[in-house]
């Protein structure tokens, strides 16, 4: 699907055991984007002075990081739902409507996925199986659904 500033998307596809009711994993293999972060090192060659390579972070840090980002969308979203809230409370409790449209936006739906390797060793205090983390997000047919992208995690400036 592409890269970003510090993520690889990769077509994918979710199954959940229990199908949920909003959000990702309401439809039996349903389309999303499989993100992997990365780091960016500089690789520069002779035709390419400017070139580089992408390092995977190790998995704990990529665990971390992931994760990180998932609270953080979490919150952000939440915090949205709250900003919709207020709007239409205070459009319900007005005199008269706003003198302009209020945009409905929203984050997409996102989660993340965990892999971990299978014990085959004794296992000890230390023992981590952990292989790698993914961010799961929803495929959004740009098109059909009339999406418009206002920022990106390259910079906050408006699109």
């Amino acid at each position: 699907l592409g890269i970003g500033t510090f993520k690889m998307a990769s077509p994918g596809y979710l199954t959940l055991m229990h199908l949920g009711t909003d959000g990702l994993g309401r439809q039996p293999n349903e389309p999303v984007a499989v993100k992997r972060m990365y780091v960016r090192r500089a690789m520069p060659t002779e035709a390419n002075p400017n070139g580089w390579a992408i390092n995977r972070l190790t998995a704990p840090d990529e665990y971390r990081k992931t994760l990180m980002e998932a609270n953080i969308l979490l919150w952000a979203d939440s915090i949205m739902d709250l900003t919709y809230s207020f709007i239409h409370h205070s459009i319900e409790n007005s005199a008269q409507p706003p003198p302009f449209e209020i945009p409905e936006v929203r984050f997409v739906h996102a989660g993340v996925a965990v892999v971990h390797r299978q014990i085959t060793g004794p296992v000890t205090a230390s023992t981590s199986t952990l292989c790698r983390t993914y961010h799961i997000e929803e495929l959004i047919d740009e098109q059909k659904e009339g999406f418009y992208k206002f920022i990106n995690n390259g910079s906050a400036v408006p699109l």
